[in-house]
């Protein structure tokens, strides 16, 4: 909802009256109030309707991955579920899961990091990028064999789109295991 009384430090005191009334409310609705009065009122729709737009879409893309640092996966899953109901469409957890896995990867949690990027990996099995996550991950765990294993899968990939930087990028984490 846009409102504009027009000329605001005339109506000043009306936007903090329905300020009042929206913070002390009990509504299941979810707002947010935001002061535009530096914007001049006939071009505000205008110029703060992107803004308004990411804010109503901001959910699509969770900013704080954190929140899924104990529910991992599981959490993902049920969040991008939610959002399914929420729309009436699917929305990739592609982004957001492989979030998660950095993070598990910068907090050294490798073992959760491994099942997150084989899950993107399985997810979009003809990623060269998520395989080579996932190897790495097996790399820095310790089991350099297993890494092998998936940036060769990677390489088959790479090679089966010709593209030259892809291959000769596998071929260099490769040559690094040996």
């Amino acid at each position: 909802m846009y409102s504009s009384l027009g000329n605001f430090v005339q109506n000043k005191s009306l936007f903090n009256s329905l300020k009042e009334t929206l913070v002390t409310s009990k509504t299941l609705l979810t707002w947010e109030l935001t002061d535009f009065s530096h914007v001049n009122y006939l071009t505000t729709p205008a110029t703060v309707l992107p803004e308004a737009l990411e804010k109503l879409f901001e959910d699509r893309q969770p900013q704080d991955i954190k929140q899924f640092a104990h529910s991992g996966i599981r959490g993902v899953k049920h969040y991008f579920k939610q959002l399914e109901k929420k729309y009436g469409f699917s929305v990739s957890p592609l982004a957001t899961l492989h979030d998660l896995g950095q993070l598990q990867l910068e907090n050294a949690n490798l073992p959760a990091a491994m099942k997150t990027f084989k899950h993107l990996s399985q997810l979009k099995p003809t990623s060269i990028y998520y395989l080579t996550l996932l190897a790495s991950a097996q790399k820095d765990n310790q089991q350099t064999d297993l890494a092998k294993q998936t940036l060769n899968r990677a390489l088959v990939l790479a090679k089966a789109s010709q593209h030259q930087g892809e291959i000769n990028y596998v071929k260099s984490q490769i040559s690094l295991l040996n």
